[in-house]
């Protein structure tokens, strides 16, 4: 699908107290929305869609279950954790990147197997996303948000910007402190870096080829 010339809108995951140049370049920041961010090509889609159900799977294993939403970006989906599930006495960019860390270290041969994919980890301050219902920067889809409840029934359809399909403030729904005790866990493990699960490379049949001559 082409693009329209609508333009497309982002927001900061990183939520200040005060919309100012210090507050920003000091990285002031009062909570984090910790994301995972799945991509795969276009015509693979349903792949993300089964390796989203890996991670919220495992985030209920964890405990974190109702503060959890999804957004179709366009070319892939996030899997979204409502920043009031982070306690405020844990700093909220390094648990919110805990989170993220921990789970995919939880999930990441499940989704290898799955192939295809990618799962980045990409919390850093002046990350940005694509905010609900603007349109993608090369495709002709807008962003959608829905709970994961819905995952089973969700189709490109929705996001056509002509009959989308969109939960209405589902990004606002969340228990508060849900995360305590999985940042609590997290963090005996962290590590500041950044790894992400990538498909495996497959290997080439050249040479192999010669076994049988």
């Amino acid at each position: 699908m082409k693009k329209s010339n609508a333009k497309t809108i982002y927001a900061t995951s990183a939520k200040y107290s005060q919309i100012t140049l210090e507050h920003i370049e000091q990285n002031r920041i009062e909570s984090y929305t910790p994301f995972f961010k799945i991509d795969t090509k276009i015509d693979k889609w349903e792949k993300a869609i089964k390796a989203v159900e890996v991670i919220v799977s495992q985030l209920e294993k964890e405990g974190v279950e109702k503060s959890v939403y999804l957004l179709w970006s366009g070319k892939g989906i996030h899997v979204r954790i409502n920043e009031n599930a982070i306690p405020k006495d844990f700093g909220p960019l390094t648990a919110a990147h805990a989170i993220v860390q921990y789970v995919l270290r939880e999930v990441r041969d499940e989704i290898i197997k799955i192939g295809d994919v990618k799962v980045d980890e990409l919390i850093d301050p002046k990350r940005v996303f694509t905010v609900p219902l603007s349109p993608h920067k090369e495709l002709d889809y807008v962003t959608v948000c829905f709970s994961p409840d819905k995952l089973s029934k969700f189709s490109l359809d929705w996001a056509n910007p002509d009959s989308f399909i969109h939960e209405e403030r589902v990004y606002e729904r969340y228990e508060k402190d849900e995360a305590k005790e999985l940042i609590e866990r997290a963090l005996m493990e962290y590590k500041p870096s950044h790894e992400g699960v990538k498909p495996k490379k497959r290997k080439p049949l050249r040479g192999k080829l010669l076994d049988f001559k």
